[in-house]
């Protein structure tokens, strides 16, 4: 994840969750891969999301970027708001969340709802204890499938007729916008407004024929 041609060089950060200070630590340019901490694929490891996170309280990032912005975007490759939104989730969660998504792929409203039956590192479920370790990921996967299928089937279906309604004030609230657009854009930025609601009248006239 970090390269070695670069300035930078911290210590124990793969395998320490709980890092030592950024006073203690080189840091300099990461050189890292494009997909650095494995963002994308949401798999950021526990010891990752630590460093980040004291990378931003300590303001380490100033050694080789003037901004918090910056070096979010041209050190780490991603953005200020999935950094933060990565912090977010190691402050909320702890290293219990990232175990997880190492695992298998779990959104953080998922991972609330699993939180109550997560124990000691272990998955709680059915009489069984899954411990969230590599070695076990294919049991991990299947629970959470299980749980998924379970709150999908219990989930409470909306009439028809309340999509309805709240479809009706979604378009008045988009046309909306729209209009409020068109009055202040400014003249280079009206072809990107046109060209999107060009994109949804197709499309409207799709549905329309469809129907």
């Amino acid at each position: 994840m970090f390269g070695r041609a670069g300035r930078i060089r911290v210590k124990e950060l793969t395998t320490q969750p709980d890092v030592t200070r950024m006073s203690d630590i080189e840091l300099g340019k990461i050189l890292g891969e494009r997909k650095a901490f494995g963002l994308v694929a949401g798999r950021c490891s526990a010891a990752q999301a630590a460093a980040l996170k004291k990378i931003k309280d300590e303001k380490a990032y100033e050694c080789v970027a003037p901004t918090w912005d910056e070096f979010c975007t041209r050190e780490l490759r991603m953005s200020r708001v999935h950094a933060n939104r990565i912090i977010h989730w190691f402050e909320e969660f702890g290293q219990a969340y990232f175990e997880m998504v190492q695992l298998a792929p779990v959104s953080p409203e998922e991972y609330r709802a699993l939180a109550p039956v997560i124990v000691d590192h272990k998955l709680q479920l059915n009489g069984q204890s899954i411990a969230l370790i590599p070695e076990k990921a294919e049991e991990v996967a299947s629970a959470i499938s299980e749980l998924r299928k379970a709150a999908r089937a219990n989930k409470p279906r909306v009439s028809t007729r309340k999509r309805i309604a709240s479809l009706e004030k979604q378009c008045h609230k988009l046309t909306a916008e729209f209009e409020d657009l068109s009055g202040q854009a400014p003249e280079e930025e009206r072809n990107a407004l046109s060209a999107i609601l060009l994109k949804i009248l197709c499309k409207l006239g799709r549905i329309e024929r469809e129907m």
